[in-house]
């Protein structure tokens, strides 16, 4: 299968700071590929997903900075009434969708691990297997 990164300068050209998203997009694109391709994982239904993640990640790592600070509740200047912080709230909604992204990619350190641990993972002949397999040969 031939794994041909997406054009993120492209992707994000129309956002100010368009080309250190595209950079940073690039390299986590490539890192989150090595991940999987170290453990087998590549799919092509993988690689969509693996694009929207990196898009979504890119997204959060540029904004949390400026929003996360404000908290989910903002006194208005003018009237000094509260209400809610849409900003703070949509990061807040990309980080859980992140969290999801990386279950299904695997990529989380719980799933990574798991993942491993089941490749390493030989089963333990018992008793019953051998009397099973002694049984299977004998018919």
């Amino acid at each position: 299968m031939k794994i041909t990164p997406p054009k993120y300068s492209k992707i994000f050209a129309g956002h100010d700071d368009g080309e250190k998203w595209a950079q940073y997009a690039q390299v986590a694109w490539a890192e989150v590929i090595a991940d999987l391709e170290s453990n087998g994982l590549i799919t092509a239904s993988r690689l969509r997903s693996v694009d929207r993640y990196v898009r979504l990640l890119t997204e959060y790592e540029f904004r949390y900075s400026a929003i996360s600070y404000q908290g989910p509740v903002i006194i208005a200047e003018s009237s000094g009434n509260p209400y809610a912080n849409i900003e703070w709230a949509a990061i807040k909604n990309l980080g859980e969708q992140l969290n999801k992204l990386e279950e299904n990619l695997l990529i989380t350190p719980r799933t990574a691990k798991a993942n491993v641990d089941q490749k390493k993972q030989e089963p333990i002949p018992t008793k019953a297997d051998k009397y099973l397999d002694r049984n299977a040969t004998a018919h």
